[in-house]
């Protein structure tokens, strides 16, 4: 997590409070996430366009990442495209995102014979 801009040393691991989804969402549980180039810049703000993107004084998501592992770990009384346990895709292109109150327009179901390591299942 970052709560300020600026150099790789302003992020830190933290834990943070399980959130649970609202009626029309998603909470997805994250096996694995990458921080790329993209997430550089979203930290350092840099260029300052990002921070039309991210917040002008300080971020506004705080956690990092964008491409994710994940599995659905709960869904909202009104979500019927999705179930506990299915496979889930994003292209969730903010940072923070993946970390709860993802809608089912926000997700995929994972391709049958794909697995969360993306080889084909045998």
């Amino acid at each position: 997590m970052h709560t300020r801009y600026g150099p790789p040393d302003v992020v830190r691991i933290l834990e943070v409070a399980k959130p649970a989804p609202g009626d029309n969402e998603l909470l997805i549980k994250v096996y694995a996430r990458t921080v790329n180039r993209t997430d550089c810049h979203y930290r350092a703000a840099k260029p300052f366009v990002m921070r039309l993107l991210s917040g002008l004084v300080g971020p506004k998501a705080t956690v990092l990442g964008t491409e994710f592992a994940e599995q659905v770990a709960a869904v909202g009384s009104g979500v019927t495209s999705f179930k506990v346990g299915d496979v889930a895709v994003t292209d969730l292109a903010a940072p923070g995102g993946g970390c709860g109150g993802e809608t089912p327009g926000d997700a995929g179901k994972m391709p049958s014979g794909l697995s969360l390591a993306g080889s084909r299942r045998r």
